[in-house]
């Protein structure tokens, strides 16, 4: 009698991430690892993120290391941004598609805007 595989679990990546202006700039800082990117749009912002995890993920394991474990979180200045932020982005989060990549899934972030004066 054959024994089935034992189907791995993937591991759920939970992430918040403040959006703030930068100049000219769009920018988003994530709480939890300390992972931040810049665009000139909204759109192009959830890309750039997405697409550092998913290059994050992928280095790690090309190195035969376990994503997002030696990331340390953002300062507390984010934290503390994120925390007074009343403008959470819920509706956008559709438009960031969950991460899955070996083993590994990220939903979309919980993403907030950092007070005007915060920046």
């Amino acid at each position: 009698m054959a024994m089935k595989a034992k189907r791995q679990v993937p591991r759920t990546i939970a992430i918040r991430a403040l959006v703030f202006q930068d100049g000219n700039w769009l920018a988003v800082r994530c709480l939890e690892y300390d992972l931040a990117t810049q665009a000139r749009t909204l759109p192009r912002l959830y890309e750039g993120l997405r697409t550092l995890i998913l290059g994050h993920i992928a280095l790690r394991l090309h190195h035969r290391q376990q994503p997002f474990e030696s990331l340390k979180p953002a300062p507390s200045k984010y934290w503390e941004m994120f925390e007074r932020s009343r403008i959470p982005l819920s509706d956008e989060t559709r438009r960031f598609a969950p991460v899955r990549r070996s083993g590994f899934v990220v939903p979309p972030p919980q993403f907030r805007v950092a007070p005007p004066e915060a920046a």
